[in-house]
């Protein structure tokens, strides 16, 4: 009982420190960190990030970032950064610009 205790705790703390930052905050500190990052796996899920926290704002923004984070995935041949990527760059097409199917082909890639 103990042990799922201590796991809602570290699963609500973690949470919480998310929803700090949402909105232009979270984009600002993401373009930020960004800007200073290495060309690592981190600086992929920063551009994921961002593209995803831009769908409903301004999708093309978010498609640049999304591509961006595409970009460096395959350049570091880091799947599962790809398929992030191609997840938030679906998004951006099917929630941000309402073209389904684009969406659509990147969701099957």
């Amino acid at each position: 009982m103990k042990k799922y205790l201590l796991l809602l705790f570290f699963v609500s703390a973690a949470l919480k420190g998310h929803a700090q930052l949402q909105g232009q905050p979270l984009i600002d500190s993401l373009i930020t960190q960004i800007s200073t990052a290495k060309e690592d796996t981190n600086k992929v899920m920063m551009l994921n990030d961002l593209s995803l926290t831009y769908y409903s704002i301004n999708p093309d923004e978010g498609l640049k970032y999304g591509q961006q984070g595409l970009a460096l995935a395959e350049k570091l041949n880091w799947k599962r950064g790809m398929a992030y990527a191609y997840k938030v760059i679906a998004g951006n097409y099917g929630y941000g610009k309402s073209d389904y199917a684009r969406a659509i082909e990147y969701s099957l890639k």
